[in-house]
């Protein structure tokens, strides 16, 4: 009851936000968590993002692409691109854009330059101050993504291009281009709808390695060095946090499923 619903005096109860205290600081949770998670949700929701508006339009093409040579090279591309485990593809991008014997283009670690305090400035101008160090965490997390959304919405598209209601466009005159814009992408949205939610409880856990390569201060972080100090309250808020987000992660799909397809 105390977890749940406090004692009306100290402790307010996890149904207000309050998770209780770190063991290790004993700093209130509340006070570092929603900051924590803000900034993984913020990367996680750029790189998927960008990983969508690029992967769908590339799926769907391969499935067009007459040429094997095309498609075979496409098809290779893509798969590299999935197999790269995370750890590997964050070193090689901090090897290559943010190596100070070569090219330094980003910064290496980190989320803003040593002294400077986000809290003394607004939203944006954090965020315009931090993205160069969000560019190569969102390039590795969006690598993976990319692929793997480009092979789904390519066997969802292969499959659709079977049904009637397809085959009839292209009966009344319609380009296989635009069939497919017109009528197949309003289909092959629902699954992938379904995929693009999911970021909200995968931000959670989903970016751990990207955020401990990059030391970026995210709650994949947190959870980390939580689990290894047994600090018990932590755990149970991420995972408290993890389910809540998970049922509003369905609850939104199917508001999206509505929207899209009537």
């Amino acid at each position: 009851n105390l977890w749940l619903f406090g004692n009306g005096h100290q402790r307010k109860g996890i149904i207000r936000g309050d998770f209780g205290s770190s063991l290790r600081t004993g700093e209130p949770i509340e006070n570092f968590i929603w900051k924590k998670l803000g900034y993984s949700l913020e990367l996680i929701f750029i790189a998927v993002s960008l990983a969508f508006l690029f992967a769908i339009p590339t799926g769907m093409r391969l499935t067009r692409t007459k040429s094997k040579h095309s498609q075979n090279m496409l098809n290779i591309l893509i798969y590299l691109m999935y197999s790269i485990p995370g750890y590997l593809a964050a070193t090689l991008l901090i090897f290559f854009f943010a190596n100070t014997q070569s090219l330094y283009w980003f910064p290496e670690s980190g989320l803003y330059p040593i002294g400077y305090h986000p809290s003394e400035h607004s939203y944006w101008s954090n965020l315009r101050i931090g993205m160069p160090y969000m560019i190569l965490p969102i390039l590795t997390y969006a690598i993976s993504a990319f692929a793997f959304i480009s092979k789904l919405t390519k066997n969802i598209t292969a499959e659709e291009l079977n049904f009637d209601y397809y085959k009839t466009a292209l009966a009344k005159g319609l380009s296989a281009k635009e069939a497919t814009r017109k009528h197949v992408l309003k289909n092959i949205l629902i699954p992938l709808v379904t995929l693009f939610t999911q970021i909200l409880p995968a931000a959670v856990g989903g970016t751990l390695i990207v955020e401990l390569i990059f030391q970026y201060p995210g709650i994949g972080q947190v959870t980390y060095d939580a689990a290894l100090n047994a600090n018990y309250p932590v755990i149970v808020a991420v995972f408290t946090i993890s389910g809540i987000m998970t049922v509003v992660a369905y609850l939104l799909a199917d508001i999206v499923y509505a929207l899209i397809n009537p």
